[in-house]
């Protein structure tokens, strides 16, 4: 008979007050290597200390760095009471969430305490960010009796339908198992099972993609951690991350503890490479289950990338050109244009408005034939994007305020007469200035 083994607690120890001696070893620590090794890559060679030669590529090697480092918290506050994505609009914040749990016998408690807290925890989390949110609770090679977890996730992609509390079935091409990377019959498959959710799953338009999964074993078909498992997860990330799902995990109480800080990495590192969050057992230590659903309901539903509907709001051109009220434009003729750009809002500025002007068409929008020598009978110079740069908010005590003007020459040659029209090709982006207000609810507990 095998018995299962596990870590001993660690003994609780109380805190100590902080005193001034202590407050010295946050005095000038060295970087942490992360942040080092990304200065490093931008800074000018075999220079100390460190030489950057701009400010933008330290910035963006200090944020990626950081970014890595701020993954590894294993607690987090849910987004700020305003500004997140979904916080307000919960009518657009779809989230697509699979809870993907190993079906082998050690996960036994993990499953019911899982499946318990979720009514609770989906709840809490409706209220505190609502979104329009499904839930899929899917076992490896295997289903847990008593609990949510009634369909296996092969089963689910084959599209065999099974009752379970939730009532989520498939909805998308059966697959076969041909197509699935999990191992048959394997309980504790948990890479090759997220892959295989993250590229089979029948994730809504829209939807934030989401996985949790659960585990106590090596991602790569269980046991003990070794060179399989750091490969497995690597290509674990690569599907989430070119299927945009980002992945949870939780690692149980280790069933082999003499690799279980080699386990946990790779655990930690699907999660934080997919934008994920890492959890680790025991799960009353950051607030049980329940706790631990409802951050992850909130986080995707606050983490998600949407596009905001703006009102339309361009820049106005205009066109002029003419020696006078009599001047035409001729079949044969070279005609000095003038094009305007406008800023007509008081409070936005047009960034970088750049313009090519050289589609001429007929009336009807279609092109204008070439000449016999194959030479274009109504064209423009210059033939190259024309920049008009900034344009500041307009003032209403200044005429001349928010605008640019620039010149270019229409020239016709034989061409027929008739009605022809002008396309220009814009772009630019818009920079409005706000001032908000945001706040964060957190709680200090007795030392």
């Amino acid at each position: 008979m095998t018995v299962k083994r596990k870590l001993s607690k660690e003994s609780s120890k109380s805190k100590k007050r902080s005193t001034k001696s202590e407050m010295r070893r946050f005095v000038r620590r060295p970087f942490p290597d992360e942040v080092r090794k990304a200065l490093r890559q931008v800074a000018v060679p075999n220079q100390f200390p460190i030489v950057i030669p701009s400010c933008e590529p330290a910035a963006n090697a200090l944020n990626g760095a950081l970014n890595k480092a701020c993954a590894l918290k294993s607690e987090f506050i849910i987004g700020g009471e305003r500004g997140c994505v979904g916080a307000t609009d919960a009518t657009s914040a779809l989230v697509d969430l699979v809870i993907l749990i190993d079906t082998s016998p050690s996960m036994d408690d993990e499953a019911t305490e899982l499946s318990n807290a979720a009514a609770a925890a989906v709840q809490a989390a409706q209220g505190s960010c609502p979104s329009d949110l499904r839930v899929c609770w899917l076992g490896i090679e295997g289903v847990w009796a008593n609990t949510r977890f009634t369909q296996s996730y092969r089963n689910f992609l084959k599209g065999q339908l099974t009752t379970n509390k939730d009532d989520c079935r498939y909805s998308g091409t059966p697959v076969s198992d041909s197509d699935l990377r999990g191992y048959p019959g394997d309980k504790e498959d948990g890479a090759a099972a997220i892959m295989d959710i993250a590229e089979h799953f029948d994730w809504r338009s829209g939807a934030v993609r989401t996985v949790f999964f659960l585990g106590d074993e090596g991602l790569e078909r269980g046991g003990p951690h070794d060179a399989n498992d750091d490969a497995a997860a690597q290509a674990a990330i690569g599907i989430a991350r070119e299927r945009r799902v980002t992945v949870f995990t939780y690692y149980g109480t280790p069933w082999y503890p003499e690799s279980a800080a080699e386990t946990a990495a790779s655990y930690r590192k699907v999660a934080t490479d997919t934008g994920g969050q890492f959890f680790s057992a025991p799960a009353s230590n950051i607030g049980g289950f329940q706790a631990i659903l409802e951050q992850i309901i909130c986080a995707a539903s606050h983490g998600r990338c949407s596009e905001v509907k703006l009102p339309a709001v361009r820049p106005c051109f205009t066109l002029t050109w003419g020696d006078g009220p009599a001047d035409r434009i001729e079949t044969d003729d070279t005609e000095l244009m003038c094009i305007r750009a406008v800023n007509p809002y008081s409070n936005i500025t047009f960034k970088d408005v750049t313009v090519l002007i050289s589609i001429i068409t007929e009336e009807d929008g279609s092109y204008v034939p070439d000449l016999p020598n194959r030479t274009p009978s109504v064209y423009v110079k210059p033939l190259y994007l024309t920049c008009f740069g900034d344009l500041p908010p307009c003032d209403p005590k200044d005429t001349e305020s928010g605008m640019a003007s620039r010149e270019f020459v229409l020239v016709s040659k034989g061409a027929k007469e008739g009605k022809y029209r002008l396309y220009l090709l814009y772009c630019y982006s818009i920079e409005v200035r706000y001032f908000d207000l945001d706040s964060f609810g957190i709680e200090l507990v007795e030392s």
